[in-house]
């Protein structure tokens, strides 16, 4: 299982959230219908994922669809970890 949580300012938009395990989109989770939230974590959940015998890992990234204004104009939120390398 991986536990993801989200943080981001509350003017930030985050609409959802993408699970990749070892390079392939596993999953995508709406941020209104699938995660608890609470002020700036705007996602708490954790998921089940497959885990390779060898080399295995994952990528969390999340996405909002309006811009960052007034602090950035035309730009729309994203942020991603670095790889999580896992274990069976």
């Amino acid at each position: 299982d991986v536990h993801i949580v989200v943080r981001a300012a509350m003017w930030v938009d985050v609409d959802s959230v993408e699970i990749v395990v070892d390079g392939v989109t596993y999953d995508t989770l709406s941020v209104a219908t699938d995660c608890t939230q609470n002020g700036v974590v705007r996602c708490d959940l954790t998921v089940p994922v497959p885990v390779a015998a060898t080399n295995g890992y994952v990528v969390v990234a999340a996405y909002g669809n309006q811009a960052m204004e007034p602090v950035m104009r035309d730009r729309v939120p994203f942020g991603a970890t670095n790889p999580i390398y896992l274990a069976p």
